[in-house]
């Protein structure tokens, strides 16, 4: 917990000097201090996620929607940076539910606002198969979606990168759940790979 709130107090001190800093560029000043305020506030929120304080990560979580939607509105791409998190407390608190809904949201916002080539758009299509996954009630779509997010991954990232490997593993995973071990081992060994070299 000390550690948490070190890491919220320098945040916190950095957003301020930046503010300090952009205060006399007018509003793409104020735009670019929202952007950093928002990234800095949806790190915090996941460091408590990662510390199991969901109700403490869902209070500053709300406080970066509220100046994402002040500042930004809900067609934009910081929005659907914000779904996304809000999706990732809700897998963490194992509501797969309601983190479906946040990722189909961010899904949606992130295609519009980014397109279809995008990693982040790739995050989300990541995510969304992890959640049919974790439900147990849909593997076909958990593929589908994971499928996308690895050629995503390849063409914008290459085959040498880290996410590229977690959705080759989390293609594994599924694989091997269902009792496909062919495949299973294909992509376990092409994760193991690039997991090595990096």
């Amino acid at each position: 917990m000390n550690q948490i709130l070190k890491t919220m107090k320098k945040t916190f001190c950095v957003l301020f000097a930046l503010l300090v800093v952009f205060s006399g560029f007018g509003q793409s000043a104020d735009i670019a201090a929202a952007r950093l305020q928002v990234d800095s506030l949806i790190q915090v929120s996941r460091a408590l996620t990662g510390s199991r304080e969901f109700e403490k990560a869902m209070e500053v979580h709300a406080v970066a929607e509220k100046i994402v939607l002040e500042t930004f509105g809900r067609e934009s791409e910081p929005y659907g940076k914000v779904c996304f998190n809000h999706g990732r407390i809700l897998q963490s608190k194992s509501d797969y539910p309601a983190a479906e809904k946040w990722y189909l949201e961010s899904r949606a916002i992130r295609e519009k606002a980014l397109g279809k080539e995008h990693p982040d758009y790739a995050s989300s299509l990541h995510h969304l198969g992890m959640i049919y996954y974790l439900l147990g009630n849909n593997y076909d779509k958990a593929e589908q979606n994971y499928l996308q997010a690895k050629n995503i991954r390849e063409r914008t990232l290459g085959k040498e990168d880290v996410e590229y490997a977690v959705t080759l593993n989390a293609l594994g995973n599924l694989y091997h759940f269902t009792g496909n071990y062919k495949l299973a081992e294909e992509y376990y060994y092409g994760a193991m790979v690039i997991r090595e070299k990096n």
